[in-house]
This record gives C-alpha cells, structure tokens and sequence, in this order.
C-alpha cells in the first residue's frame, strides 16, 4: 500500500491543479529553434513569416516586415564582414558577442538554419575552435545568400 495520493505519471499531488486547468498548456508557443539535424524544408519559417504579416496587418505600422527585411539586408553583409574581421583578430569575445546578435536578428525574422549556424558560431567562439569559426563563416555565407533570396521574395511593397 502505497502512503502517496497523487498522480504517479504527473509527480503532482491529488489536489494540486493540472498544468492546463491554470492556462500553461494553452499559451502559444514559439516555433523552437531548430537542431543541427532538422531537416530544412525552407530557408524562411513560413509561421514566422506570416506571424510577421499578421502584426503587421494589425499594427499601425503597415509596413513593418518590409522596414524589418529591408534593415536585415541593409546590415547582413557588414555583419559578415564583422564576424570575419574578428577572426582575423582571433578576438573571441566579439565574435560571439556578433554571432549572439545575428543569431537573435537572423530567428527574428524566421532565417532558422542561419540562426542556428549562428548558435554553433557561438559556441565554437567559446571553444576557440578558430578552423571550425572559418568553416562556419563560409556557411554562414553560403545560407546568407539563399537567405536574402528569400526574404526579396517576402518583401512587400513600402508606399
């Protein structure tokens, strides 16, 4: 005979309320970050892309993914540039510091796989693999440019 009342699958007691009956189960969730090895079907997450619509549909600023697109590619080659002249300076703090900021404007507009080589950038700049952050800028070049493709094609028309 067991002294324990609750629920043995959950590790919650009897009459403690349920993660749904408070609302956590209800809350929308971001899409997560991907994994190294998810499959990418697409360079742009379409749920961030049209989250990104909607609240620019609904805000007063009707424009806002296109002015989003435009600062992302207005800054997507001086951030490379950046990123390959610490390297060039093996000066780590910046680099992760400049892979952190890509990583978080790269998601920000769904550019998934280009926020996750940022990730891994990151976290060789701590490593201090110096060969591993140069493979990694090259891919970074490499996504960047399907990346801009891609986000041209979202862009909507500023008037």
């Amino acid at each position: 005979m067991s002294i324990y009342s609750g629920n043995r699958a959950t590790g919650q007691p009897s009459d403690s309320p349920s993660p749904d009956s408070i609302g956590y189960a209800k809350r929308p969730r971001r899409a997560p970050i991907p994994k190294e090895n998810d499959a990418q079907s697409a360079v742009l997450d379409p749920a961030i892309i049209a989250e990104l619509r909607e609240l620019s549909s609904l805000s007063e600023e009707p424009n806002l993914l296109s002015r989003m697109v435009e600062r992302f590619l207005r800054d997507l080659s001086p951030r490379i540039d950046s990123l390959r002249a610490a390297l060039g300076q093996d000066n780590a703090p910046t680099l992760a510091t400049l892979a952190h900021d890509f990583r978080g404007a790269c998601l920000n507009l769904g550019a998934t796989h280009m926020g996750m080589l940022c990730g891994r950038l990151e976290t060789a700049t701590r490593d201090r693999a110096f060969v591993e952050i140069g493979e990694l800028i090259i891919d970074l070049e490499r996504e960047a440019a399907l990346v801009r493709n891609a986000l041209e094609a979202e862009r909507t028309p500023i008037r």
